[in-house]
């Protein structure tokens, strides 16, 4: 089975038995981060105990890495590089 996002960001192929599926945005309370898909048998079974399956997939917006000082670092080592710099 197929399942997607609510933003139509991520598609992930799940076992049919995963039924429980969410696609909620990801945010901080405050601003949206990105998109997210979790699915499970029990969401809450896989969240608070180590015996269900099901994967929890978070994808983050490019503006919002694009804003991190780590990133700006690396485009700014990528724009400015010389023909010495390896990466």
């Amino acid at each position: 089975m197929t399942v997607i996002d609510d933003y139509e960001a991520i598609q992930v192929s799940i076992p049919t038995a995963w039924n429980e599926v969410s696609g909620e945005p990801w945010d901080d309370g405050n601003d949206l981060i990105g998109s997210s898909i979790i699915a499970a048998a029990d969401i809450d079974g896989f969240f608070n105990t180590y015996n269900e399956h099901g994967v929890f997939f978070r994808m983050i917006f490019l503006r919002i890495v694009a804003a991190l000082p780590e990133v700006q670092l690396l485009y700014w080592r990528r724009d400015h590089r010389s023909t010495k710099l390896r990466f």
